[in-house]
């Protein structure tokens, strides 16, 4: 697969959940950070099942992608203390 599909299939598994703002990519080394901003005033342990299941079934499909997570409560987290400066936006709400 290549990189463009890949980044529309990881922008596919969030765009779904209503509280997904935002999605950003940034490259360490040979691992791909998906950065995904969520709107979350108060702690929803249900919409954290989902997100993390998400991330579970795109690690699955894609053994060979060394993928770490991170979530970030807009409420809480600006993009410019979480984001490198040449995170890539793959998806905006």
């Amino acid at each position: 697969m290549n990189r463009g599909a890949f980044f529309k299939t990881i922008e596919a598994a969030y765009k779904k959940f209503d509280k997904v703002v935002s999605i950003y990519l940034e490259k360490y080394l040979e691992e791909l950070q998906v950065k995904v901003f969520i709107s979350m005033p108060v702690f929803d342990m249900d919409l954290m099942d989902d997100l993390v299941s998400a991330e579970y079934e795109l690690m699955g499909d894609h053994p060979e992608a060394f993928l770490t997570f991170e979530y970030f409560p807009i409420e809480l987290t600006t993009t410019e203390d979480a984001l490198h400066p040449s995170a890539k936006l793959i998806f905006k709400r």
